[in-house]
């Protein structure tokens, strides 16, 4: 009965953390409308853009390393008011950039001390609690209906969407975080979930873990960042395009519901499978998309699966022996996959194949969801993690 009263306390505490975890990705959600203000107001080409979102992510990487850091010595409550704080205060000073150099330098501050800090934050916490697969697939399906409204809602009330209006609404989310913080706190983290000793495994398998995950983050950063412009390669204008994100993430945020619906029903080698292969097919409608139906399809699926392999991803590295320390890291290498993908993508479009995006996008797409799946197969054959969630690992 003790066991269960705790549980229920920890839901009960959950929407803040989620609340956390939407502000501190929150711009990278909103990529399309963020960088194409940005791309009109200072008049960035496709290479411009590309660095200006890794720059902010690149700061979200170092951020996840500076947590793993502090953890023990500054409660993570006060890491997440440092963090709201920051990202409020750097997007008002973010308004008062008059280069894009400034501009990124700015960007790159907020990410490592604002987003990043508030991030990597929900993500240990939500680690703590009893079904981890099910309170990141909640994390991905708020998100989805955040970004959805979003992307829907602000082109049909704003006549233009510019970089003030993002800001304020960064800033404002920081604030949410700040006002909330005060019910951050969570028991601290039991044993981990798997009883395979450390020995066994060495200090390969989270090695391995961290890297899959980088590379799932590469395939995000890829496709997201250039969506709003391989609509336009199809001949779609901005608010279409971004119209038409908007109502894909609807259907994208089933694939979180999926997650939480599977979480102790499927093998972690069988959702593997679903991903590579549900990832594959979205980019294959990505790359033949000629119109505003394949696109929306691409799109819906690739982010419904996306969102799917992510929540097992996190849950798989959870049971991993000492799962909590390896999910402190787990944001940053996200990060840094996400801050490569655009990178991967401009140096491709940067020579010589600007009018190959549709070609570009999916070639990366796949070779990076590939990859994850050969780590994680390696990984979870190694850790001899074979089976589902069971309620006992949630102890």
């Amino acid at each position: 009965m003790k066991d269960t009263h705790r549980v229920v306390r920890v839901s009960d505490r959950l929407w803040p953390i989620i609340l956390c975890g939407v502000a501190g990705s929150a711009v990278f959600n909103l990529a399309p409308l963020y960088l194409s203000a940005s791309a009109q107001h200072f008049a960035l080409d496709d290479r411009q853009v590309g660095w200006l979102m890794s720059a902010e992510i690149a700061g979200i990487a170092l951020a996840s390393l500076l947590v793993r850091l502090i953890s023990g010595r500054i409660p993570l409550r006060q890491a997440a008011m440092i963090g709201a704080l920051c990202l409020a205060i750097g997007n008002a000073v973010s308004l008062c950039a008059g280069s894009y150099n400034t501009f990124l330098i700015i960007r790159f501050v907020i990410g490592f001390l604002g987003d990043g800090m508030l991030y990597v934050t929900a993500i240990v916490l939500l680690g703590r609690s009893a079904n981890p697969v099910r309170a990141f697939a909640t994390l991905s399906f708020t998100n989805m209906c955040f970004t959805a409204s979003m992307l829907w809602l602000m082109p049909m009330i704003l006549v233009e969407i510019d970089n003030t209006h993002l800001s304020w609404l960064f800033g404002g989310l920081g604030l949410a975080v700040l006002i909330s913080s005060r019910t951050l706190d969570l028991p601290q983290p039991r044993q981990t979930l798997n009883d395979a000793p450390m020995h066994r495994l060495g200090h390969i398998a989270p090695l391995i873990g961290l890297i899959g995950y980088a590379l799932f983050g590469a395939n995000l950063g890829a496709i997201w960042s250039f969506a709003e412009r391989l609509g336009g390669m199809i001949g779609m204008a901005t608010g279409d395009a971004s119209m038409l994100l908007g109502i894909s993430i609807m259907f994208q945020a089933l694939g979180s519901v999926l997650a939480i619906l599977t979480s102790r029903r499927i093998a972690p080698q069988l959702a593997l499978m679903a991903l590579l292969a549900t990832q594959s097919l979205a980019a294959l409608l990505m790359a033949f998309a000629s119109g505003p139906d394949l696109y929306l399809a691409a799109f819906a699926l690739w982010g419904a699966s996306w969102n799917f392999g992510a929540a097992h991803l996190l849950g798989t590295l959870s049971r991993l022996p000492r799962g909590s320390r390896i999910l402190s890291l787990a944001p940053g290498s996200e990060a840094v996959g996400v801050a490569l993908g655009p990178l991967i993508v401009s140096s491709l479009l940067g020579s010589g194949m600007q009018s190959q995006l549709s070609l570009v996008l999916p070639v990366v797409a796949i070779t990076c969801v590939a990859l994850t799946t050969l780590c994680y197969l390696g990984l979870i054959r190694r850790s001899m993690i074979s089976t589902p969630l069971d309620v006992s690992d949630a102890r």
